[in-house]
């Protein structure tokens, strides 16, 4: 449903293609002071869902993470490539109770993620489908996120990867105090947006906390554009590497086993003018491009946190060059996951 009518009170800002929900009045610079409060953000997500006996050996035979993993409480994250390895779509995995598989994405790649898996759907009994429109999601955070969303279901809350399903919501847990409630009709997700305790804002600051946590999503802007090594998503379990074979396998296998990744994703801070777009071109102080924004986020005003995949040979951020924006001084942030395994 269309989000901005769940707050018809609020003076919402939407972004240029009125599918977010960016901001309720909020700015930067109220950023800093949100991280210690429990805060509502709706967020514009896509679902893809395949139903049919051989779903799950289908996907099995496509993506990047182990299908066979994924039950009714385990959620698990995966990429859907080409034969070259480019990521289509970056994806959470669930399947309900019914052992439907349930793909949530980025809304602007629904498209081309459904072209795709039907190219290659024709030989398995699996159905595709758009069920975007049929529901909405919110991003709960914060230090006492956990009592403030206590009430939304009668089960125990789940554990970080876990999800638990009630008859019109489901609930994520992302992170520690960090979750996800997707809403199945329009009633529930009323309920959501008035759930008291919890202070509502924009997507602008949902992309600040998914950013801080060293996910950059794969875009309508990025698509076919990183392996998954690129963002890092070997460091993020999206990737079985004890699985069998899946599109794109080899090239995502060989940057595994040669160490023939070149360019990694990095987290950087830096004052700026205008925020970058995913895919925008990142250049040294020569004018040489040296790499990519990923995903990028205002952090104060002025100042802005970007996901950058930058060749490994880089190191002095001072100068750079974004777009029309040069003279750019960055520093750079230490990302929240553990560093690659010794192989």
């Amino acid at each position: 449903m269309d989000t901005a009518k769940l707050f018809p009170q609020h003076n919402t800002m939407l972004d240029p293609s009125k599918r977010r929900v960016l901001s309720f009045g909020e700015g930067p610079d109220a950023f800093s002071e949100l991280q210690i409060t429990d805060t509502l953000c709706p967020i514009s997500r896509g679902y893809i869902q395949l139903n049919g006996p051989d779903s799950r050996k289908f996907l099995q035979g496509q993506v990047t993470c182990d299908m066979q993993t994924v039950t009714d409480q385990q959620v698990i994250r995966g990429a859907h490539c080409t034969p070259k390895g480019r990521i289509i779509f970056l994806f959470s995995a669930l399947c309900d109770s019914h052992d439907n598989i349930l793909l949530e994405t980025h809304s602007s790649v629904i498209p081309q993620a459904i072209a795709n898996l039907k190219k290659y759907a024709v030989f398995f009994k699996t159905e595709i489908s758009d069920l975007s429109a049929s529901l909405t999601t919110f991003l709960i955070s914060g230090p006492s996120s956990a009592k403030s969303i206590a009430t939304l279901c009668h089960q125990s809350l789940p554990q970080p990867g876990m999800h638990v399903e009630e008859a019109d919501i489901r609930l994520r847990c992302i992170a520690e105090n960090h979750y996800s409630v997707t809403c199945k009709s329009e009633d529930s997700a009323r309920a959501i947006a008035e759930h008291p305790g919890l202070t509502l804002c924009g997507e602008a600051y949902a992309d600040l906390i998914t950013l801080r946590s060293g996910f950059a999503d794969v875009t309508e802007d990025t698509l076919d554009k990183f392996i998954p090594q690129m963002l890092n998503l070997d460091r993020q379990a999206f990737i079985s590497f004890q699985k069998g074979c899946y599109t794109g396998q080899e090239i995502i296998a060989r940057a595994h086993y040669r160490g023939a990744v070149k360019r990694r994703l990095r987290h950087i801070q830096c004052p700026l003018d205008e925020l970058p777009k995913p895919g925008e071109t990142l250049a040294d102080c020569k004018g040489k491009g040296i790499g990519s924004v990923a995903s990028a986020a205002w952090s104060s005003p002025r100042q802005a946190e970007l996901l950058v995949v930058i060749s490994d040979g880089v190191e002095s951020l001072n100068g750079l060059q974004i777009n029309a924006q040069t003279g750019i001084d960055a520093e750079t942030r230490v990302l929240p996951y553990p560093p690659l395994a010794q192989r």
